[in-house]
């Protein structure tokens, strides 16, 4: 996890990214100021979101990550490493995304930042869709990290044949390696083939992008 720090004149914004190391699966927030409160909520959010089991997490040594945020990880028995001063590298993965950010969406949207940060939270998370679920990486052999993600776990396969979601007490009939529900469990993983369903198919309607991505990214973290 990071934040990025924005100044128009004397107005500040900042924007906590997090991103997952190995998919490179990515979450971000804009917020008008920054402390250890408004990480540990964003954190605590966008964890349901989130695809994948959170283990450790890899911050800075700055205040917006001690205080409630670690004690936010303690409680969730989440390990919390923090770099060394002055050594980006130490947090490459998200210094890297941080920069993607910048580059192909802040410097385009930035007075907006400062004039509409509801609008630009949600511009940004349709921008969060196509970079997790339709822009290939080449870290990830040309796929999307909702594709690495899919190849990676033992996903359901009605979830990939649009076959009719099963009880969550019923043993799947596609031989699941165990009891779920193939969109009802509170599973993360379960959720995000809900919530990118409508993304993962080039040939699918988008008519309705723009409501599920409001309410998968935007009204689910803010």
């Amino acid at each position: 996890m990071d934040a990025i720090e924005l100044r128009m004149g004397d107005l500040r914004r900042y924007i906590i990214t997090m991103i997952d190391e190995h998919s490179d699966y990515a979450l971000a927030l804009a917020v008008p100021s920054l402390n250890s409160d408004i990480t540990s909520h964003f954190f605590s959010k966008a964890t349901k979101l989130f695809p994948v089991a959170i283990r450790q997490v890899v911050t800075d040594n700055g205040k917006e990550f001690l205080g409630n945020f670690d004690k936010t990880l303690q409680e969730a028995s989440i390990k919390h490493i923090w770099t060394y001063p002055y050594t980006p590298k130490m947090n490459a993965t998200c210094e890297r995304f941080n920069r993607t950010l910048r580059e192909q969406f802040i410097e385009f949207n930035e007075l907006l930042l400062f004039e509409d940060l509801n609008l630009f939270n949600q511009r940004m998370a349709e921008y969060l869709v196509l970079y997790n679920s339709k822009r290939p990486h080449k870290s990830l052999e040309l796929m999307t990290p909702v594709d690495y993600i899919l190849r990676e776990s033992k996903n359901c396969n009605m979830w990939w044949t649009h076959t009719s979601p099963v009880n969550a007490k019923q043993k799947c009939h596609h031989r699941c390696e165990t009891e779920m529900s193939c969109f009802g469990s509170e599973n993360a993983f379960d959720r995000l083939a809900i919530y990118f369903r409508a993304f993962s198919f080039p040939n699918r309607n988008h008519e309705n992008d723009n409501f599920l991505v409001y309410n998968l990214v935007y009204k689910a973290i803010a």
